[in-house]
């Protein structure tokens, strides 16, 4: 015979039916026992650890989001911002985008990456170039510089099935921008002088994996490559700017990482924002969120972990502006802090690769937290 959940006339719950209910659900007095970090100040929005504000309408659209990605044939983007802790320094030689916190989510949800930063081998070895570097001006996104009769140019070998896509380059002075595909005949480009990041697509056939050579006559920056798909993906895009600070983000740069960002990535459906490592205080951060909440109301805040000491003094002002983001524009935040602990404690989990960096391991648990947020 089946069983009926014990009701009283009055529609309250009898204590036979309280019992079966606690089963499955927090008691309201435990749940508003619960207490926001003491460093992000007085809230008032649902905390249930590591998410301030797991009932944000943004959560549901982004998991129904994934969802039309995974299994209705909708293409779906997330682009995740951030600096090295996005980008997943120091997790493992060569690897970078797959051991990232991003590149794990991709993986685990069978996701392909949106947009594909260039960087040194020995963050990601499918591109290879002796002269590569990001320059010393963090604002600006240039991250591979090909000089110009460089012998060897600048290659890159993306072993995911696709059906071609563009390089983004810059050129201060305008050049031609010559690409071979799978050592096939050279495809020239003109690259115009100054302005933002030009797209140049080379031609490619078939849908498989394909290997890429760029050569110039021009001093050319490399953003990078956005591959295409001949069916709609989910694609989890990392875009973390080693040493950049949330100010580094702030629009106003034709080539500047904000800047670049909307350009190649103009509409994408969820923001996943990790900034504030790099400046102790507020640092630019209002900034960035005005500017994202200006793109996309599916936003989300990530509080970075694995800094600082116990008591936090250096960390304090940044920690306090992103929870107040979540705040001001109603959006979850996941707080990483939680997950890892400050640096001394994520380091004796043995979650860290130095004093700032986590490790692979590390990365792991802060994408189980977002795996767990966005409930797929």
């Amino acid at each position: 015979m089946p069983g009926y959940l014990s009701v009283n006339d009055d529609r309250t719950l009898t204590p036979a039916g309280k019992a079966v209910v606690a089963k499955d659900f927090v008691p309201r007095g435990e749940l508003a026992g619960i207490q926001v970090p003491a460093r992000a100040g007085t809230r008032t929005g649902l905390w249930l650890p590591p998410v301030y504000r797991s009932d944000a309408a943004a959560l549901i659209r982004i998991r129904g989001q994934i969802a039309a990605a995974l299994y209705a044939g909708v293409d779906f983007e997330i682009a995740c911002i951030g600096d090295s802790k996005t980008k997943g320094t120091l997790t493992q030689v060569g690897k970078q985008p797959d051991r990232s916190w991003p590149g794990v989510i991709r993986r685990a949800l069978g996701g392909v990456e949106g947009f594909i930063t260039a960087a040194p081998a020995s963050e990601d070895d499918r591109w290879a170039l002796t002269n590569m570097e990001r320059g010393t001006d963090t604002n600006l996104d240039g991250v591979a510089t090909i000089d110009a009769g460089a012998a060897s140019g600048l290659s890159f070998a993306y072993a995911e099935a696709h059906t071609g896509g563009a390089f983004w380059v810059y050129s201060a002075a305008g050049g031609t921008v010559t690409v071979t595909v799978d050592g096939g005949a050279a495809q020239p480009f003109t690259v115009p002088a100054g302005g933002g990041f030009t797209a140049i697509t080379p031609t490619v056939t078939g849908t498989a994996a394909h290997t890429y050579v760029l050569s110039t006559t021009a001093s050319v920056r490399v953003r990078g490559f956005r591959p295409a798909f001949a069916t709609p993906r989910l694609k989890i895009t990392n875009l973390g700017r080693p040493t950049a600070a949330a100010s580094h983000w702030a629009a106003g740069n034709p080539i500047g990482l904000w800047e670049s960002f909307r350009t190649i990535v103009p509409t994408p459906g969820a923001i996943f924002c990790q900034l504030g490592t790099n400046a102790a205080s507020s640092g630019g951060i209002p900034t960035v969120f005005t500017q994202i909440a200006a793109v996309t109301d599916n936003a989300v805040v990530v509080a970075p972990g694995g800094i600082g000491t116990t008591p936090d003094t250096q960390y304090g002002g940044m920690y306090l502006a992103v929870w107040n983001q979540a705040d001001m524009y109603g959006i979850p935040l996941i707080d990483f802090a939680t997950v890892i602990g400050n640096h001394d404690q994520a380091d004796a989990r043995g979650l860290m690769a130095d004093i700032v960096h986590e490790n692979a391991v590390g990365h792991a648990w802060e994408a189980a937290a977002v795996l767990a947020t966005i409930g797929l």
